[in-house]
């Protein structure tokens, strides 16, 4: 069986243009997913530090109540 090959007859600008079009694309792509990360990685954060805070008050207050 022979294999045959066929190529889109298109002009160079266009074969650029779509080039550049499919790594806007592609770019665009790697952005949101990078800023879908920071945004969980942001809300963790926040999730974690005032876990932190918290436990810290509860301590100081277990503290304050054996000092009596």
């Amino acid at each position: 069986m022979k294999y045959v090959y066929v190529r889109e007859q298109k002009s160079l600008a266009e074969r650029i243009r779509d080039n550049y079009a499919q790594k806007a694309a592609l770019a665009e792509a790697m952005e949101s997913k990078k800023n879908r990360r920071l945004i969980i990685k942001n809300f963790l954060h926040s999730i974690l530090v005032g876990s932190l805070v918290g436990l810290v008050m509860i301590g100081i207050v277990v503290l304050g109540s054996f000092m009596n």
